[in-house]
């Protein structure tokens, strides 16, 4: 599949939007600065909580469960909800993420916390079911247009939340994980009905559990589009294992959206079920 062709799709209500930490890139939070990216967030933790960390390894470092940990050894539940609050709650976006959040998407995932899309979404007009692990998928599969938050949402996170279904402490990473919950049926069926799945920002560098699950899609390669910016070669690796990748970037891809927007003319389709497979069995 070709970047165009998902594009397409997505003007059409027809594809998954994955966004990774990477998608944060241009948008300014409560704190004034930059969302924080991969190991960063870490980096921030000891600063805020003043660990010391002079006898940690640079891999324990850069755990988050035990950062989170190491944190709430000097500092209170609600001094982490606090920073957790400026660093994740989205105080300026870019056109970048208006242009994005335009599309009527069948459905978004994400593991961030931030509320960067949902809003750019209400500033467009546009309101999003938002979905946290909390919600069965029973009662929220009726929406389209939803965003999946896998690992908790900023704006509903509390203290009890810390220790099951937020992911940052040790206790809710050794909770329930998306291969074995009900909501990898869920995405299992959404990947089997989109035409297209995209990926912004979204390396699969540490993901496994998606990684099990995309590798359980026989046609997963034939509708993944990964949009990068100069990725590790492991990440690139495991990218390309699971389909095309386009190393335009976030703003790249906003503008190749907007582009298309602008020129798009909708093309009578034959129409299709998409909630059945065919079976055949072996007599």
């Amino acid at each position: 599949m070709t970047l165009d062709e998902a594009i397409t799709y997505a003007i059409e209500g027809n594809a998954l939007l994955f966004l990774g930490a990477g998608f944060s890139v241009g948008a300014e939070n409560l704190a004034g600065r930059k969302f924080p990216l991969g190991s960063e967030l870490c980096a921030r933790l000891i600063e805020d909580g003043k660990i010391d960390v002079t006898e940690d390894s640079e891999s324990d470092r850069k755990d988050l469960g035990y950062i989170s940990e190491r944190y709430l050894e000097k500092n209170t539940r609600q001094d982490i909800l606090l920073f957790l609050k400026n660093e994740f709650t989205c105080k300026r976006y870019s056109d970048t993420h208006k242009t994005i959040s335009l599309v009527q998407w069948k459905r978004i995932y994400t593991p961030n916390y931030d509320n960067i899309v949902e809003s750019a979404s209400l500033a467009l007009g546009m309101g999003r079911e938002v979905i946290d692990p909390d919600k069965r998928p029973s009662d929220v599969l009726q929406y389209n247009n939803s965003i999946i938050h896998m690992n908790g949402y900023i704006e509903n996170v509390t203290e009890a939340k810390l220790d099951s279904t937020f992911k940052l402490l040790t206790s809710s990473y050794q909770r329930r994980t998306i291969p074995d919950s009900d909501w990898a049926i869920s995405l299992h069926n959404d990947i089997r009905n989109a035409k297209c799945l995209i990926f912004i920002g979204y390396s699969l560098d540490y993901d496994l559990e998606l990684q099990q699950i995309f590798a359980e899609s026989r046609d997963i390669k034939d509708k993944c589009i990964f949009i990068t910016w100069k990725p590790s070669r492991r990440a690139l690796m495991n990218m390309q294992r699971f389909g095309v990748t386009e190393d335009i970037g976030v703003d790249g891809f906003a503008a190749r959206l907007e582009a298309a927007i602008m020129t798009y003319h909708p093309v009578s389709r034959e129409y299709e079920l998409r909630c059945l497979k065919k079976i055949d069995v072996d007599n």
